[in-house]
């Protein structure tokens, strides 16, 4: 159960203004013993009818700016859907979008649960490959990239 909208939460009320001012909000959770660190976007569903974004295991800088061009593309028009590649996003590579499974919401997006008061919204993780241009569900994809993103999706065949 989510928990009650505090106004007197700077957090909360930060989230809530970005949203309102600029259509989203973001939060960066560190890495730490658990795992990689991550990035999520809040408030992409309610203002454009989008899923949410998640992205792991770059430095925090990157996954930040990651999430920002994504919501950038669409503010603008653009929807990105599960299983596509998008050559928007990272410089020099591409990315795919996957839909997350909500049983994973819970670890992964606390405050966009208080937010919608609920698991009742959509989201996608953003994923990046490695060096040779391989994702995760690849095969030949090198571990240390499979490690710094956990599969929130169904694993697709090589």
């Amino acid at each position: 159960m989510p928990r009650p909208r505090d106004p007197s939460d700077p957090g909360e009320d930060k989230l809530l203004a970005d949203v309102n001012t600029y259509g989203w909000h973001m939060l960066t959770i560190p890495e730490d013993d658990e795992g990689p660190g991550f990035t999520y976007s809040i408030g992409l569903f309610q203002t454009y009818g989008h899923p949410e974004l998640i992205v792991f295991g770059l430095p925090n800088i990157e996954m930040q700016r990651v999430i920002d061009t994504v919501a950038g593309l669409i503010k603008t028009g653009s929807a990105f859907r599960d299983e596509q590649e998008s050559l928007d996003v990272l410089e020099g590579f591409g990315c795919v979008f996957r839909t997350v499974r909500r049983e994973h919401y819970r670890e992964h997006f606390g405050y966009a649960i208080w937010f919608y008061e609920g698991l009742h919204f959509p989201a996608l993780q953003c994923v990046w490959p490695d060096n040779q241009h391989l994702y995760p569900w690849q095969p030949a994809c090198q571990d240390a990239i499979r490690k710094l993103q956990p599969p929130l999706y169904e694993t697709l065949a090589a």
